[in-house]
């Protein structure tokens, strides 16, 4: 059989040995998985910490261009108010007034429309119109003057006093 021979404890301790290189690939192998895993766990939390931070982004975007479209409508209503003449009040004109800016309130407040942008574009109308509800005498037919009218109409009020409080401050130092 040639010069090269193995006897029983050549071919024990390559046994062996090849054992323990066997158990040392494993350890390895072992230990590139557990690497592997833990990495994955942190590669896995980053990508769900982007996806909520995209779909928030998405999602306050999609709702600004939402409050945003509602500017239209209420520009419509705002330019067909009639001027109020505090002298020569006209319920019908002093009615549709009070509602509209009930509505202007009532969006803002509920979160419907972007109140920066309804400040920015009917602040000067708003409070205008709401001074000049507010001084009328007696509204004719409903028995009450123009400052009971929208005192009743309680987010108007709460707008106009956050209108006038922001256009005080405007200008401080």
């Amino acid at each position: 059989m040639g010069d090269f021979m193995f006897d029983l404890n050549t071919a024990t301790v390559l046994s062996a040995w090849g054992t323990i290189a066997s158990a040392v690939v494993a350890i390895i192998g072992l230990g590139i998985s557990v690497f592997i895993h833990k990495n994955q766990k942190i590669l896995t939390k980053q990508i769900n910490d982007s996806q909520i931070l995209l779909t928030t982004k998405i999602n306050d975007s999609q709702q600004l261009l939402a409050q945003r479209q509602l500017i239209v409508p209420l520009w419509d209503y705002i330019s067909d108010l009639n001027e109020i003449d505090p002298l020569q009040p006209v319920t019908p004109d002093i009615v549709k007034a009070v509602n509209t800016l009930e509505l202007v309130a009532l969006c803002c407040e509920g979160g419907m429309i972007d109140e920066k942008i309804i400040k920015r574009t009917f602040s000067d109308n708003y409070m205008s119109m709401y001074r000049a509800i507010e001084s009328c005498n007696i509204v004719p037919g409903l028995s009450k003057s123009g400052k009971q009218l929208l005192l009743d109409s309680k987010a108007t009020s709460l707008f106009y006093e956050k209108l006038k409080n922001e256009h005080l401050n405007s200008n401080a130092i």
